[in-house]
Formats: C-alpha cells, sequence, structure tokens
C-alpha cells in the first residue's frame, strides 16, 4: 500500500555539489540563496545582490538535489525578503 509519510523525503546537510546551479535555468545560485537566508538576522541587501526575484519556480533545483533540501520554497522566501524596504 503506498503512503504518503513512507514516500516523503528527509532533508540532509548542503553537501555543496552546485547540481542546484547547474540546473537553475536563471543563473541564480541556491547554495548562496540558502545560506544567506540562515543568517539571522537576515541581510537583505545581500539578498538583493544575489536576485532571487529573478527565479520563475521552475523547481529544478529542487528536482536535482542529493540532500533533499527544499530550495525552491528558500528562494520564494528570499524574494518576498528582497521585496522589503
Amino acid at each position: 500500500m503506498f503512503s504518503m509519510e513512507t514516500s516523503k523525503k528527509t532533508a540532509q546537510v548542503c553537501i555543496r555539489c552546485a547540481r542546484c546551479i547547474d540546473a537553475c535555468p536563471m543563473g541564480l545560485n541556491p547554495v548562496n540563496i540558502m545560506t544567506t537566508m540562515k543568517t539571522m538576522p537576515v541581510d537583505k541587501a545581500k539578498i538583493k545582490l544575489l536576485n532571487p526575484c529573478a527565479c520563475d519556480e521552475c523547481d529544478k533545483c529542487n528536482s536535482v538535489c542529493p540532500s533533499n533540501i527544499d530550495l525552491a520554497t528558500i528562494v520564494k522566501r528570499a524574494k518576498i525578503v528582497a521585496k522589503l524596504p
């Protein structure tokens, strides 16, 4: 029997393989965006420089990540931060 619980993958630590960077059609660096978003307080100026608003939300970063990190959600959150005054 198929269960949604057994199909979920657990996120691991980023291994810095750069597959997400290679897969991004917009030329973004999801690893740098993730690292910047984890730093508290979040550096809005640095987030803006990383240009998360260019993300077209194709989800390719998630599909290639061997660590199962939800990079697309992190980049979406970074887009919100980048739009703050």
